[in-house]
């Protein structure tokens, strides 16, 4: 892998990522720093997210809904167990939600 372009980053260290920063040549300075609890839950969802977004992206195009569904499910279950939170089977993305009644709402689509 290429040496990492200088830059300021937010990215949690994973192990490939720490081999990148040990190949670092010395003139390069790098910072890291523990990750703090009061980011944990954003940061480290925001990678899991990233991870999932690639592990998906990678499948043939036809197969990457059914496969992400099937993989959130799996990922929310083994998370929290079965909650109300797994996405259904059904690949339906809401995009916006209105009072049916509400003779003024309109799509902002």
């Amino acid at each position: 892998m290429p040496l990492l372009p200088h830059g300021l980053y937010e990215s949690l260290v994973t192990e490939a990522l720490a081999e990148r920063l040990d190949r670092l040549p010395k003139d390069r300075r790098k910072h890291t720093d523990e990750l703090r609890t009061a980011e944990a839950a954003d940061r480290i969802a925001w990678h899991v997210a990233a991870v999932v977004e690639r592990a998906i992206d990678m499948l043939p195009e036809a197969e990457r809904a059914d496969a992400g569904v099937a993989l959130a499910r799996t990922l929310v279950d083994t998370i929290v167990g079965a909650t109300d939170d797994a996405p259904a089977s059904i690949m339906v993305m809401l995009i916006e939600g209105q009072d049916a009644n509400d003779p003024c709402a309109t799509p902002s689509i």
